[in-house]
């Protein structure tokens, strides 16, 4: 029967795991650079915070700092 390595395994775990996650995380940072912000230093500083941060900067924006669409029938709801 075969049985892997140490490093087999950690090969594999990085692979299921660690792929899937610095993919989303780049992702964000696509998301953030093409979102729109009140201003270009908001976006600079998200994108530093993503960079910079990591996994924690990454769940701050998902957090905070993604900017909310609604879509146009719900905004008709809200004018009073």
């Amino acid at each position: 029967m075969f049985q892997p390595t140490q490093s087999q395994s950690a090969l594999v775990l990085f692979l299921i795991v660690g792929v899937p996650l610095l993919l989303g995380w780049l992702g964000l940072i696509v998301q953030c650079a093409n979102a729109s912000f009140k201003s270009d230093g908001d976006k600079v500083a998200w994108i530093l915070i993503l960079v910079l941060l990591g996994p924690v900067g990454a769940a701050l924006y998902l957090i905070a700092g993604r900017t909310r669409q609604t879509r146009p029938a719900d905004r008709e709801k809200w004018v009073v």
